[in-house]
């Protein structure tokens, strides 16, 4: 049953069947803008996408056959065409489609005499061809960009994960790092448990000379020289030494004593004596402290570039250029009150001794 569009031209709809493929096409006829009279012919499961093929003639060329001639019009041609194909479709009479090699044949049954129909030729048309490969180019065209938000999307997500994935690896860097510090800290609270010279259950007594109110916990040790690895030259002394703050010294005598002394205020190598009232002396086999006099305070500690560490003048303790010489000194002065060389405990009549080795340690104050 044929049916009209709403555009400016009337467009007619109708069906045609081709016996060679079991198979219905749809026709369309119309008058085209440039007056000429269009049969459309396209298959049913190719519609928008297939081959079209058309019949394109303008009304002069279409009198050149006789059948033509009584019609004043292509309206009129148009109309009774498309006239048969309804009474053919009310008859339930098939138009015909036959194939040629590039080409269709239509044949539209017809009271005509011997004739019995009309014939038209339709010829493929290749502008619909290129207008649908345009339209596909175009689908594609747009896939293609929906693809490529689709992509960049994706590249933000991963851009985003990645950003973030940093960052939590970041962060896991700094906590490993913090907790990298602070088990570096608690080591230093008990790096005194790795000393050759002073006994672990000595560590209390030490924190007590420094401090009398102090609690256990509250001092962290670190050692920065240790004479024998480290090297025993005064330079050596004064590159790992020099510039740390407060530190604490432990020396083991070859006679096996133990002595050392505390400073808080760092070495350096000015060739000067510098004031300390903090600092002191110590036996660590006695248990004893030895004080600064007051009244000498500006002598606290020597800082020579070409001694060790050395405490008072004339000195209360003297670590010369060569730890294992017999030319490093503690004896009795004006500094420090370690009377009687019982600081040392050695006799009177020597004031000088060998050392076996000895040990720096920063000591700083856990608030």
């Amino acid at each position: 049953m044929a049916h009209n569009d709403s555009s400016s031209k009337s467009v007619e709809y109708f069906t045609a069947f081709c016996e060679e493929e079991d198979y219905f096409y749809n026709l369309k006829i119309y008058i085209s803008d440039f007056y000429e009279l269009i049969i459309s012919c396209i298959k049913l499961s190719e519609e928008g996408k297939g081959k079209e093929y058309i019949f394109k003639e303008n009304y002069q060329n279409l009198l050149t056959n006789k059948f033509y001639l009584p019609f004043e019009s292509i309206e009129e041609i148009k109309q009774y065409i498309s006239s048969l194909i309804l009474n053919n479709s009310k008859k339930k009479v098939n138009n015909l489609i036959s194939k040629k090699k590039d080409s269709l044949l239509l044949q539209i049954p017809a009271p005509l005499g011997k004739a019995n129909a009309l014939f038209f030729e339709l010829k493929q048309n290749f502008d619909y061809i290129i207008e649908n490969l345009t339209k596909e180019l175009s689908q594609i065209s747009n896939e293609f960009i929906n693809m490529r938000k689709e992509i960049d999307n994706m590249k933000k997500d991963y851009e985003t994960r990645i950003s973030f994935l940093e960052n939590e690896n970041k962060n896991k860097t700094i906590e490993i790092k913090n907790l990298k510090e602070k088990l570096n800290q608690e080591n230093e609270v008990n790096d005194l448990s790795n000393s050759d010279i002073i006994l672990l259950d000595e560590r209390e007594d030490i924190i007590k000379m420094i401090n009398p109110m102090a609690d256990l916990d509250t001092y962290n040790f670190k050692l920065i020289f240790k004479a024998s690895v480290d090297g025993g030259l005064p330079n050596a002394f004064h590159n790992n030494c020099d510039n740390k703050g407060p530190t604490i010294i432990f020396i083991k005598i070859n006679n096996g004593k133990r002595i050392g002394g505390y400073t808080s205020v760092s070495w350096d190598s000015n060739n000067e004596f510098k004031s300390d009232e903090n600092a002191f002396l110590f036996s660590l086999d006695k248990k004893e402290k030895y004080e600064l006099n007051t009244n000498l305070i500006n002598y606290a500690v020597a800082h020579y570039e070409k001694y060790g560490p050395t405490f008072g003048s004339g000195y209360g303790l003297y670590i010369s250029n060569n730890y294992k010489s017999d030319e490093n000194c503690s004896q009795e002065n004006n500094c420090y009150k370690n009377k009687n060389l019982d600081f040392v405990g050695i006799d009177k009549s020597k004031a000088y001794f060998s050392i076996f080795d000895y040990e720096v340690y920063t000591c700083s104050y856990n608030i």
